[in-house]
């Protein structure tokens, strides 16, 4: 995920069935960063991952086997 500069991220995590699992937030820095999640707590099955910075909301699906 990109960024312009220093700013707070909120992200959300999501079931299939629209459920809130986890929420996040983090401060990225200016420039390339890498998020990871780590899904050991998680069953199999499609989860919705949502990134929200104060300029943009970013979806992303997320299939754990």
């Amino acid at each position: 995920m990109g960024s312009k500069g220093k700013e707070k991220i909120t992200g959300s995590l999501f079931n299939s069935q629209g459920q809130l699992i986890k929420q996040l937030s983090f401060v990225v820095n200016e420039g390339v960063n890498q998020l990871y999640l780590y899904g050991n707590e998680l069953t199999a099955g499609v989860y919705l991952l949502q990134l929200k910075t104060n300029e943009k909301l970013i979806t992303q699906k997320i299939i754990k086997q």
